[in-house]
């Protein structure tokens, strides 16, 4: 994609929504975006999902990793992965306590939006328990000792 093209994307995706670094209920932390009521940090490095979890814990009051709550937030995180060049990225869902029931990390409810990839999920080989954003922009459960890209929230 080109620079135009990805500038351009960056400008909907932030003027669609208001400026990056602020939302309707209050200004996000330095280098952190909002969207919604929300506000989120993009990783640069990547970690396993119980590292994730540490360190969106440790940046932010009630940080946590990204938790999708429907279509519309989904599609403008997806843009912001795409813009930055982000994959695949951990998400706040797992059915490591429950085979087949995925719940938010944050606080153990049930996940009531899901986007899975074709066949997923699947538990390949009975290691895969997290949820990630696959490179087609759907969800796939993945083994969570992986490292990948990951997305911290505020609400």
């Amino acid at each position: 994609m080109s620079f135009a093209a990805l500038f351009m994307l960056l400008i909907i995706a932030q003027t669609s929504q208001g400026l990056p670094w602020f939302n309707a209920h209050r200004r996000c932390p330095k280098e952190w975006s909002g969207f919604s009521g929300h506000c989120y940090f993009f990783s640069k490095e990547k970690a396993t999902v119980k590292d994730a979890i540490t360190k969106c814990a440790h940046a932010v009051e009630d940080g946590r990793l990204a938790e999708v709550g429907g279509h519309r937030e989904e599609k403008w995180l997806e843009l912001q992965i795409k813009i930055r060049g982000m994959s695949p990225v951990w998400m706040g869902a797992s059915d490591i306590s429950d085979e087949g029931k995925f719940i938010k990390l944050s606080n153990a409810k049930p996940i009531q939006y899901t986007n899975w990839n074709r066949g997923e999920p699947n538990d390949h080989q009975k290691k895969e328990d997290c949820v990630e954003w696959a490179g087609s922009g759907k969800w796939n459960d993945n083994y969570c000792g992986n490292k990948n890209f990951f997305i911290c929230e505020q609400a």
